[in-house]
């Protein structure tokens, strides 16, 4: 893969991560019924542990792309 291959693949996954962060919605409260704090519960983490490794991935291909020796 070249540099721009490597910068594109770093930003989609940083967007993604971004977007499932805000998809994980506002704090659990617990003033709701145990139904709804278990079911916010379970799209909490079902968005945000996919979000911190495409953060993490995001960012690895950000550094693959820098070490990337440029086409003479």
């Amino acid at each position: 893969m070249n540099k721009n291959q490597w910068f594109v693949l770093s930003i989609g996954s940083i967007a993604l991560s971004i977007f499932l962060f805000t998809m994980t919605g506002p704090i659990c409260t617990v003033l709701a019924s145990n139904e709804l704090l278990t079911s916010c519960f379970i799209r909490r983490y079902a968005y945000a542990i996919p979000a911190i490794i495409f953060q993490f991935a995001g960012w690895i291909f950000m550094v693959c792309g820098y070490l990337e020796s440029k086409k003479k």
